[in-house]
């Protein structure tokens, strides 16, 4: 049966009432159901549809099956309904307020459709149904003026889109699964005491907050923070794994832990802060944003694949650890802490490689700041052609900052050179006993480049140490006791370490040994290079030279 308008059912006085009853079948009602006087109403084991294309009052009746189908407009409950049966939002807009519209007892089925829309000013999602069926497409509605707790749909069904709008509070103290996308609107705070699934889109509006806490939360779709949206990550864990693109993006957004797993790609469009640990499974995509570690504990970048990133800035005086080779595509600002490129063990304790594209000479590292960072392994820079090309690796290791500057004379075939400066206690290079230096008047230390591909002519470079009767807090292990920086000479062993070697002369540069660094000119290859006194003494001092008569025969 269909009516088209509204049903009045007009009671009796006294002991005489107004019936309305059908055992089956089912009753559409364009307009709503209303009584006055002594009245009887009851609707068996029927279905009363609603399905108006205007508003609609849902009177609080006990129905057995209600069914909301509505092309357009809201159906509004009057009070709270009890189901005998069946509840099913076919179709368009229920409201139910701060009602309940619950089963009495447990069975039954709560079914939400594609495209449907339940309102609730309260936290009574309709329960007691012993199958709960929820679209991903539709749409749940937390939309009261004060805190409350989101509950989970029951029924081992997950929220299809939830919209949480309004003021007040959103406590989440169960983990749960939104199929569609979570937005958050008004002025409402997302409290998270587990951690939730988003299959679509995140959305944290103007004027909302969404406090992470110590839980993982899980991205499938976009995530974007909105203007005066905030997000504090606490100690939380964001995941992005979705299987089509993602994009982050509204503004600058912060994360303590993030992990982007996405063979499809996950755009960053805005500038990320990391308070934790960065790792890439797959699909990071940076764009021209600037990610930005400060956290206050060691932080690392890891997973399978290698990062990309355009700008990066190190402002984390605990530093940060490499799992995995990384690039930066622009600017290294290293404001304060060390980027450590790997955790290996000798011989190559450092077996990754930070990797800046820009060429050296704009320059692609910057040092600001009263005590800025520096690399502790393997930095890999980009050579421009030209003259003169100079360019300065940034290296040093746990303890100081000595880095290698390089000048090469002429290049005319672009590339890359790694360099690299690694503390070996007590002798200096591992092979130092087969060259002429003293391992017991040398620098503790040594230095590596590398070369991918350059073709260069000759390179002057200088190898900066640490002395500590020159420099406050420099470690009195860089350099041995006794040794005189005035008389150190530099060796080159080729190919590096741990490959079997040769070593030869490094001519010294005019005014090239200094009381912190050693300089070479006329270099034509690259390898380890060593610094110290030679065992083989010249005669340097008119003292030392010998005159024919002081020969005897």
């Amino acid at each position: 049966m269909s009516v088209a308008a509204s049903v009045t059912i007009v009671g009796g006085t006294g002991t005489k009432k107004a019936l309305l009853s059908f055992t089956t079948g089912t009753l559409k009602v364009g307009g709503s159901i209303t009584a006055s006087g002594a009245t009887d109403i009851t609707f068996g084991t029927g279905t009363v549809e609603y399905n108006g294309t205007g508003a609609q009052t849902v009177t609080n009746y006990g129905y057995y099956n209600l069914t909301i189908n509505k092309a357009s407009g809201t159906a509004t409950t009057s009070g709270n309904i009890t189901i005998g049966n069946n509840l099913t939002l076919t179709a368009g807009t229920l409201n139910i307020g701060a009602n309940s519209i619950n089963r009495g007892t447990a069975g039954g089925t709560l079914t939400l459709g594609s495209g449907s829309l339940l309102q609730i000013a309260s936290a009574n999602f309709p329960s007691n149904y012993a199958t709960v069926s929820i679209a991903s497409d539709s749409t749940a509605e937390y939309n009261p003026s004060f805190n409350m707790t989101v509950p989970p749909p029951g029924g081992g069904a997950n929220y299809g889109n939830l919209l949480l709008s309004n003021s007040g509070n959103r406590i989440f103290n169960a983990a749960m699964t939104i199929a569609g996308n979570l937005t958050a609107a008004g002025t409402v705070a997302l409290s998270m005491n587990a951690g939730i699934t988003v299959n679509g889109n995140a959305d944290i509006g103007d004027g909302t907050a969404f406090d992470a806490k110590t839980y993982s939360h899980t991205v499938k779709g976009n995530f974007t923070t909105n203007a005066t949206g905030t997000l504090t990550q606490g100690t939380s864990t964001f995941t992005f794994d979705g299987t089509s693109a993602q994009t982050i993006g509204g503004h600058a957004t912060s994360f303590h832990n993030v992990v982007f797993n996405n063979a499809a790609g996950v755009a960053t469009n805005v500038d990320l802060s990391i308070s934790g640990n960065f790792t890439n499974t797959a699909g990071f995509g940076a764009g021209s944003t600037t990610t930005t570690f400060n956290g206050t504990a060691a932080q690392s970048i890891g997973g399978a694949t290698a990062p990309t990133l355009y700008n990066l800035t190190l402002n984390n005086s605990a530093g940060l650890t490499l799992g995995v080779d990384t690039m930066v595509n622009n600017t290294l600002t290293l404001t304060a802490g060390k980027i450590t490129t790997g955790t290996s063990t000798a011989p190559n304790p450092y077996n990754y490689t930070l990797t800046t594209t820009a060429p050296c000479t704009a320059p692609s590292v910057s040092r600001p700041g009263a005590s800025p960072g520096h690399i502790v392994g393997n930095l890999r820079k980009k050579i421009p052609t030209g003259s003169s090309v100079a360019c300065t690796f940034e290296v040093g290791d746990s303890a100081k900052y000595t880095p290698i500057d390089v000048t090469f004379a002429s290049v005319s075939g672009e590339g890359s050179v790694t360099g690299a400066t690694m503390p070996w206690s007590p002798d200096g290079h591992p092979q130092i006993t087969d060259s002429d230096i003293d391992p017991n008047l040398n620098v503790n230390r040594f230095w590596t480049l590398k070369n991918n591909t350059v073709t260069f002519t000759n390179y002057e470079a200088t190898f900066n140490f640490c002395s500590s009767t020159v420099t406050t807090g420099c470690p009195s292990t860089d350099i041995d006791t006794g040794a005189s920086t005035a008389d150190f000479v530099i060796r080159r062993y080729s190919p590096e370490y741990p490959n079997s070697g040769t070593w030869s002369n490094v001519t010294l540069a005019t005014g090239g040994t200094q009381p912190t660094s050693t300089k070479g000119t006329g270099i034509a290859g690259v390898g380890d290079f060593a610094v110290g006194e030679s065992t083989i003494r010249a005669f340097t001092r008119e003292r030392e030279w010998v005159y024919q008569r002081e020969l005897y025969y």
